[in-house]
C-alpha cells in the first residue's frame, strides 16, 4: 500500500515512531489532547494525526507540539551537522585545502 506522499517505507516507519514518542510524552505528562492542541495552537485532529505518524502533518505543527510538551530542545538534534557522520566523511574526501598566497603581499607605499 502506497503512502500519501510516496515516501520510502523507512521514512514512514520513522514518522510513526516519532508520533508514538509524542503520544508517550503527552501521556507521561498526563495532558489531554485538548490541552496540548491548545498550547500548540493546532487542532485536536492535527495532534491526533501527528501522534499517528501521519506524513501529511507539517513540520511546523510537530515543532509546535514539541514546544507545548517542553521538548523543543530536541528540534536542534534534527539533522545536526555535528552528528552527520556521512556528511563529515564526504566533506573530508572532497574538500580541498584552502589556497594560500604564499608570501604576504607587500604594499607599494611609494606615492
Amino acid at each position: 500500500m502506497k503512502n500519501k506522499l510516496g515516501l520510502p517505507h523507512m521514512v514512514v516507519a520513522e514518522l510513526k515512531e516519532v508520533g508514538g514518542n509524542i503520544r508517550t510524552a503527552r501521556l507521561r505528562r498526563n495532558l489531554p489532547l485538548k490541552v496540548v492542541a491548545e498550547r500548540a495552537n493546532i487542532s485536536i485532529n492535527t495532534l491526533r494525526r501527528a501522534e499517528a505518524g501521519d506524513e501529511g502533518v507539517s513540520f511546523g505543527a510537530v515543532a509546535s507540539i514539541l514546544t507545548a510538551l517542553n521538548l523543543e530542545s530536541t528540534l536542534s538534534a534534527i539533522a545536526c551537522p555535528k552528528s552527520d557522520i556521512v556528511g563529515i566523511e564526504a566533506e573530508k574526501r572532497t574538500s580541498r585545502k584552502r589556497a594560500s598566497r604564499g608570501k604576504k603581499d607587500e604594499l607599494d607605499t611609494n606615492f
